[in-house]
């Protein structure tokens, strides 16, 4: 005798919380015969966090039915593990006490610091540990985290730090020296991560954080491009100046080497702590040419894999009350497209909105325009190309109020086969400074 099929009708649950007993919310399979239903796992079993299949075999009461089986999917979920970002202060001279200055933790989740030492300590001179325990406010989605950071306390205030490294422990990139970042890139193997963005409060640079690692960067330049969660920010450093970088989740004790592109020029090392942090300032040479840049910090991971950060910068010259002043950058377009794109507009807003904070009243101004085409082996018409990037790059910056004398060329190709060769290089320079 062919026994009958029974139909049975169980769909996936909806995820549940680490620690909670599965139920007759999740074990609820219904078959439109009288049966009895045995599941796998077992009702009030609790589940680690992860994505389970759940089973079910049921056995009608009336012999003439055949068992069933089935399956659903039910996702288990886990406590987050909140990210902290914390970077190692600078040196502080003894008897300096411990403020917020130091003990400066941020997470990404709402919740209480607890530091140890706290707030008011005063340290000896020499190297120490500074932690913090994080507890979430919403301690059922979020784990509590700790991190820890290493503070130096000097013992004057003329005393010098830790002496840095002499000589980089990296080659230069190659590829790197010929392309300009054009947005904020964190690389570990060679693979670029998914990564957040955002300016410091002081707005004189950025912080960017991806799973793992983080990297800080500012200037003594209170001028940074671009907005929160944008990866296309572009640091502003004034040559002659300095430069501060922190990171965090590198290798323990190793070196992190400080790299501007695109000529390679060592900016300078330094030592990681026994957290894998560091924080380092260093000067910024006036021999570099303004325009845009590249800045790198190459070290490796706590398994000794290379880990890369690049930044892109603008270096601007240095202004000096009364004297003439100059500011040179670049503005970058699409394949065979003359027009400047509204990302492009407002990061030259910004550029021409700092020019025009240093020229002095009834300085002379002067405005020089140079089209470039990539020298691809499709360029497009090259001189309809020179020719427009030049000119709709100078009516951006009429719009934006820039008076003076304007020079547009149109040189045509440029050098090198790369992205970066579609540009216009603008070269502003007045007669005297503010």
């Amino acid at each position: 005798v062919t026994k009958k099929k029974p139909t049975l009708n169980w769909s996936n649950p909806s995820p549940i919380k680490q620690g909670t007993p599965l139920s007759g919310t999740q074990l609820n399979a219904i078959t439109d015969v009288p049966s009895v239903c045995v599941y796998s796992p077992a009702l009030g079993s609790v589940l680690p966090a992860g994505t389970y299949t759940l089973s079910v075999t049921c056995t009608p009461n009336d012999p003439n039915y055949e068992p069933i089986s089935g399956t659903v999917t039910l996702i288990v979920k886990g406590k987050v593990k909140p990210q902290i970002l914390w970077f190692n202060p600078q040196p502080i001279v003894n008897p300096t006490p411990l403020t917020g200055t130091q003990l400066n933790a941020l997470a990404n989740v709402p919740g209480k610091y607890t530091y140890n030492p706290p707030a008011g300590t005063v340290l000896a001179p020499g190297q120490h540990p500074l932690n913090v325990k994080f507890t979430p406010d919403n301690r059922e989605d979020n784990e509590d985290m700790e991190a820890n950071v290493t503070i130096e306390v000097l013992d004057k205030k003329d005393a010098k730090p830790v002496v840095p490294p002499s000589k980089p422990a990296s080659l230069p990139d190659t590829k790197t020296a010929t392309t300009p970042a054009p947005a904020v890139i964190l690389q570990t193997a060679g693979k670029s991560e998914t990564i957040t963005v955002r300016q410091n409060d002081e707005k004189t640079g950025i912080i960017v954080s991806a799973q793992n690692w983080s990297l800080a960067i500012k200037s003594t330049t209170q001028f940074v491009q671009g907005t929160v969660e944008d990866t296309s920010a572009r640091v502003v450093i004034e040559k002659g100046n300095t430069v501060t970088t922190s990171g965090t989740g590198f290798k323990p004790f190793s070196q992190v080497d400080v790299w501007v592109y695109s000529t390679p020029t060592w900016l300078g090392a330094v030592m990681t702590d026994q957290f894998g942090n560091f924080t380092t300032t260093l000067p910024m040479p006036n021999a570099l040419p303004e325009g845009d840049h590249t800045f790198q910090a190459k070290g490796q991971t706590p398994e000794s894999t290379e880990r890369v950060a690049a930044i892109p910068i603008t270096l601007v010259p240095a202004t000096v009350v009364n004297k003439p002043g100059s500011l040179r950058f670049e503005v970058y377009f699409g394949m065979n497209s003359p027009i400047v794109t509204a990302k492009e507009k407002a990061r030259v807003t910004k550029l021409v909105q700092y020019a025009m904070k240093k020229i002095a009243s009834g300085s002379k101004i002067t405005v020089e325009i140079d089209g470039w085409v990539q020298p691809n082996p499709n360029p497009g018409d090259i001189k309809y190309l020179s020719t427009h990037r030049a000119k709709n790059t100078a009516n951006v910056l009429r719009a934006l109020g820039l008076k003076g004398i304007y020079t547009l060329k149109y040189p045509g190709l440029a050098k090198d086969n790369i992205p970066a060769a579609r540009h216009a290089s603008v070269i502003i320079k007045w007669s005297k400074s503010k």
